[in-house]
């Protein structure tokens, strides 16, 4: 509910005890600095965000989280459904405030920053722009074939018990005409390039230093400058070559079940549908959509 709404509906003490928390509020979460960052990870998951979360977390400096509770995927979903209707951004605000003041604040009051790399506030992050002074973000990006190949083998779009959770086409767009008649690796193709492609066009608006691109496959190789340049976004020393190569021989969040071949094997059809879908996106982002044996 908007503020002034909120104040012709309450009496006069009431009103001034929630602006009273508000401004409290906003006061705290004015700490987060560079020396104490507040850092989301924009992506669409299956990433290697896991993996982020526990190379951030090896600093005592940082309370990084992966996927923390309450979840917020529905909301972001809702919130890019909902995308520039006028009234909107402020309800988003509240959302976001509410759910994850208890996080924040926690990390303010042990004097370390805060970090959360899961892809469940995607799309609510105009919101966070808007209520977290300070904040900055990373752009979390892994290759197109891999992320739907693994979308595939979860069954993502296919049945899958967090797909109402997923975004859709706008009921405006000219894709979602055809959504009903796409394939679920179309749907997943889609999914990557909509959303690298909203995350680009957020990004684009913020002062150079406010963010960071990052392709999984520079921390999985053990890109030491990829690496160097995280902990440094991230105010944090880095840390001892052992301790991270302990983190990179592990398999965080691989999937166990379902069945798809990997992009090498992948019948003409189907890169030709992840072409159509992922092209222009890949293009950008300098991936190879031509499968190697």
């Amino acid at each position: 509910m908007k503020l002034l709404e909120y104040a012709l509906k309450n009496p006069p003490i009431q009103v001034w005890r929630r602006f009273a928390r508000l401004i409290a509020r906003r006061k705290s979460i004015s700490a987060f600095n560079n020396t104490n960052p507040c850092i989301f990870v924009l992506s669409t998951g299956r990433v290697g965000t896991v993996t982020l979360s526990a190379l951030i977390n090896l600093s005592p400096s940082i309370l990084s989280f992966h996927e923390p509770h309450p979840l917020l995927y529905k909301m972001s979903k809702r919130a890019y459904q909902t995308g520039g209707l006028a009234g909107c951004e402020g309800i988003w605000d509240d959302v976001f405030m509410s759910l994850r003041t208890e996080l924040i604040e926690s990390a303010l009051a042990s004097g370390v920053g805060y970090v959360e790399t899961s892809p469940q506030c995607t799309f609510l992050a105009t919101a966070i722009y808007r209520t977290i002074p300070n904040v900055k973000f990373i752009h979390m990006v892994g290759h197109p074939a891999t992320v739907v190949r693994s979308g595939m083998r979860r069954g993502w779009y296919a049945g899958h018990s967090a797909d109402a959770t997923r975004i859709v086409p706008k009921d405006d767009s000219d894709i979602a005409k055809h959504w009903l008649d796409m394939t679920q690796l179309e749907k997943n193709a889609w999914l990557w390039s909509e959303t690298n492609k909203w995350i680009f066009e957020f990004t684009s608006t913020l002062p150079q230093e406010k963010y960071k691109f990052l392709k999984s496959e520079d921390i999985f190789s053990g890109n030491k400058d990829v690496l160097n340049e995280i902990y440094e976004f991230c105010s944090i020393n880095y840390p001892k070559e052992q301790k991270i190569n302990k983190i990179l021989s592990r398999n965080y969040n691989k999937d166990v079940l379902g069945d798809f071949p990997p992009f090498s094997q992948w019948s003409s059809a189907d890169v030709d549908q992840l072409k159509f879908h992922a092209g222009e996106m890949a293009k950008k982002m300098k991936y190879n959509l031509e499968p190697t044996s």
